[in-house]
């Protein structure tokens, strides 16, 4: 049940903010979501690997937790680091970190797209005509590069 409450509470300030309320000038999600779950000098929820530490938040209603990064990938471990193929994990989620989209969700969408996460598309987004990339290099280019190139 706080869990819901949050969410509703969560969604109207994002919504409709009340006017003057300190949620009025943000512009994301993100941003009030932060502004919700921080005081003023809260120092977040940190933990040393495999230690298990919770922080009460949202005027303690709800407790927030640190959850292991190797079944919780950020944006970057996932995408661009691809850690889950170093460490031969199947993370439970891949979270869609900040990227510089005007906040839109076009370069978020993209990645989760390119991973083979993103199966929200109608049919009509994959019809059409479309250029595709092989790139390719000589034999001879090829010979001298290393082999983990």
């Amino acid at each position: 049940p706080r869990g819901r409450q949050f969410a509703s509470e969560w969604h109207s300030n994002v919504v409709s903010p009340p006017h003057g309320s300190r949620f009025a000038p943000l512009t994301s999600d993100q941003q009030v979501f932060n502004h919700m779950m921080r005081k003023p000098g809260w120092p977040g929820v940190q933990a040393d690997q495999g230690a298990a530490v919770m922080r009460e938040a949202w005027g303690g209603r709800v407790t927030l937790a640190a959850l292991p990064m190797a079944l919780f990938m950020n944006g970057h471990g996932y995408f661009v680091q691809r850690a889950h193929l170093r460490l031969r994990v199947a993370p439970y989620a891949a979270h869609a970190t900040y990227s510089l989209d005007n906040h839109d969700g076009v370069a978020k969408r993209q990645r989760f797209r390119e991973s083979g996460l993103w199966l929200a598309d109608p049919p009509s987004y994959a019809q059409g005509k479309f250029l595709a990339l092989a790139p390719s290099s000589p034999p001879r280019v090829q010979d001298r590069l290393p082999p983990y190139a």
